[in-house]
């Protein structure tokens, strides 16, 4: 085989193997944003209320969803944000 035949050949694989790589960053899924999450403290100021209040109403069900990692509990701003539209009367 020729040098320029080796050397197309390796220009190929290259090619082919970058847009391989390419299609897989396309096709994984973003991931979420760290930043829209909340710890009780800073979600109960967005709301206006305690912490406390706000745990009360996590134990009761009654206030907006939360995102629990083992022992951490987390609220996502969006679903702050339309806890709070649907809570007009």
């Amino acid at each position: 085989m020729s040098t320029f035949e080796e050397i197309v050949r390796r220009i190929v694989r290259e090619e082919i193997r970058a847009a391989l790589e390419e299609l897989q960053l396309a096709a994984s899924p973003a991931p979420a944003p760290v930043q829209s999450l909340l710890g009780t403290r800073a979600a109960a100021e967005r709301l206006g209320v305690a912490p406390a209040t706000l745990r009360d109403w996590r134990v009761d069900r009654k206030g907006p969803p939360a995102v629990k990692y083992g022992r951490l509990v987390k609220y996502r701003v969006e679903d702050l944000d339309h806890w709070i539209a649907d809570q007009r009367r």
